[in-house]
């Protein structure tokens, strides 16, 4: 794959693969929210799994520390937005399951 990877291409293609990144970066929040929504307005979080929305916490936190350390302006600011949707899914979670 290294082969596809020139630096000419590499420049041709970043323009739009960092639209994608930051389409997907805010979108995963977005499309969050109405779980966190719908946790909070019922009070039930019956079928949300603690274990998976605790793993994307942990695995956001990571990411967000590896953004601080190699000053990843991008890491740091998606995993900024998914931190507290992530957290707010576990704790609805923790308090309604």
């Amino acid at each position: 794959m290294k082969w596809f990877l020139t630096h000419r291409s590499e420049r041709r293609f970043a323009p739009y693969v960092d639209s994608l990144l930051y389409l997907g970066g805010i979108a995963g929040p977005v499309v969050t929210l109405p779980q966190v929504v719908q946790i909070f307005a019922q009070q039930d979080a019956g079928g949300v799994s603690l274990f998976s929305w605790s793993a994307y916490l942990v695995g956001a936190s990571i990411w967000f520390t590896y953004g601080l350390i190699h000053r990843e302006k991008p890491i740091l600011f998606f995993n900024a937005l998914n931190i507290p949707i992530y957290a707010a899914v576990v704790l609805g979670t923790v308090l309604f399951a």
